[in-house]
């Protein structure tokens, strides 16, 4: 197979401002080299599809916090799917025409803990991402694609999916069988943890500050459950609206609390998390959305009683009251917002969970494949009729047993966009009307 020397390319240059002084900026590149394959056991993958997460949105914007710098004139987007095209002379694991996944963390394959040399090296961060047509990566980096999904559907299987996974069954206490597990959100984290936790045999409780999102979640995942199922197998809460939400999980699981949390929104939400897990249940933490999100001025209050914030352009201000007016909040409500006191006497585990390991990833990846059904492509219907999101959920297959039901996979999109569009893409995220992943197609 003769390989083109030049390729279509996205990278990211600098564009400060005197409110973002680390923004950048895309620049399409029409002339970009193609890699050449660096050692033996070097692949040369043609990506066909990415997908966004929040982490490329403030690459670009100048608000990611990771601890170490990012490439200059990086190729942005850390998942993706392609072919591979190439390989080296010690390559054992792949050969031409396999479909592959670019693994996130280069080197991140078996601890759980993630260290910060891999941290430096991930893709569409430490490294060039998946933005361009043509990626090199040593052969232990990919992850082997299950055969029935597209491309579409595969360049979402690369972050989120491992992410919501690592969550659920990646650090102890571990998801077992009748769980309840509450999923902050419905974004692709938080829709593919809802998948999992179901598949899993366990109950899940969505929380998210849209009626509307909360109804089209719902609509989707209710097929996963057989007709036979528990009223309690899908519960929701708009915390917006129950500004108690954390009582109300409570009650809902008998003052017991929750087993799992997967929580995506950070500050605003993360002390009521903790106070409705029960005694050794796991808070695990995957995001921040709360820091660059606007929040609702109620939610603000309950994160912080003891302080006054205000929301100007997307950024808190705060004045911190005296000891004496927070004594006196304290005794008009009853209660201190302390997280540490939160976990000291609630015993609940909190973690931070980045991305999960390869291994995990090949794990998650060998559970969705032998699910054995086809994906079924429909209208989300959420916003306008032209708001792009790819949502990776499970449908139920009434020509499958009861377990291949619940793992089946459906693929639910009103539109993917274009390579020459992806400023377009990352607008849309930005919008957060989606559910689920915005895809890309680079190379069809």
């Amino acid at each position: 197979m003769s390989l083109p020397a030049t390729q279509n390319q996205w990278t990211l240059v600098a564009a400060p401002t005197a409110s973002a002084p680390k923004a950048l900026a895309f620049k399409y590149v029409a002339s970009g080299a193609v890699p050449a394959l660096p050692s033996p056991t070097s692949i040369l993958v043609n990506i066909k599809a990415l997908a966004l997460a929040a982490r490329d949105l403030q690459i670009l914007n100048g608000s990611y916090p990771a601890p170490h710098a990012l490439l200059e004139n990086l190729v942005p987007t850390g998942s993706g799917s392609g072919v591979v095209v190439a390989v080296g002379p010690g390559v054992r694991k792949w050969k031409v025409g396999d479909r592959a996944i670019p693994y996130q963390m280069p080197g991140h394959h078996y601890t759980l803990d993630l260290e910060q040399w891999a941290l430096e090296r991930s893709i569409g961060g430490g490294t060039h991402g998946t933005a361009q047509e043509y990626m090199v990566m040593d052969e232990n980096d990919a992850v082997p694609a299950p055969p029935h999904l597209s491309y579409e559907e595969l360049a979402c299987m690369g972050g989120s999916a491992v992410t919501a996974w690592a969550c659920l069954f990646g650090h102890t206490p571990c998801l077992v069988p009748g769980s309840t597990v509450l999923i902050l959100g419905t974004g692709g984290v938080s829709i593919f943890a809802a998948q999992f936790a179901l598949m899993s045999g366990s109950s899940i409780i969505l929380c998210s500050s849209s009626d509307d999102k909360i109804a089209k979640a719902k609509e989707i995942l209710q097929p996963l459950l057989n007709p036979t199922a528990g009223k309690d197998a899908i519960r929701s809460i708009n915390y917006c609206v129950d500004t108690e939400w954390d009582k109300t999980v409570l009650a809902m699981t008998g003052g017991r609390g929750v087993d799992n949390v997967v929580e995506v929104a950070g500050w605003a939400t993360c002390g009521k998390s903790v106070r409705c897990t029960r005694k050794g249940g796991l808070v695990a933490v995957t995001g921040y959305l709360s820091t660059y999100n606007k929040v609702p001025d109620e939610i603000v209050q309950q994160a912080e009683p003891g302080a006054r914030r205000e929301q100007r352009g997307g950024r808190r201000e705060q004045r911190r009251e005296s000891s004496g007016e927070r004594a006196a909040r304290g005794e008009q409500r009853g209660e201190r917002s302390d997280l540490s006191k939160m976990i000291l006497y609630s015993a609940a585990n909190v973690r931070g969970v980045f991305v999960g390991n390869r291994n995990q990833s090949e794990q998650m990846m060998r559970a969705v494949e032998r699910a054995g059904s086809r994906p079924v492509i429909a209208h989300s219907g959420l916003d306008s009729p032209d708001s792009p999101d790819l949502l990776l959920g499970l449908s139920r297959n009434p020509t499958k047993s009861p377990r291949a039901r619940l793992t089946s996979l459906v693929s639910l999109t009103s539109q993917t966009f274009d390579f020459k569009d992806l400023p377009k893409a990352y607008e849309a995220l930005e919008r957060a009307g989606h559910i689920g992943k915005i895809v890309v197609r680079v190379n069809p």
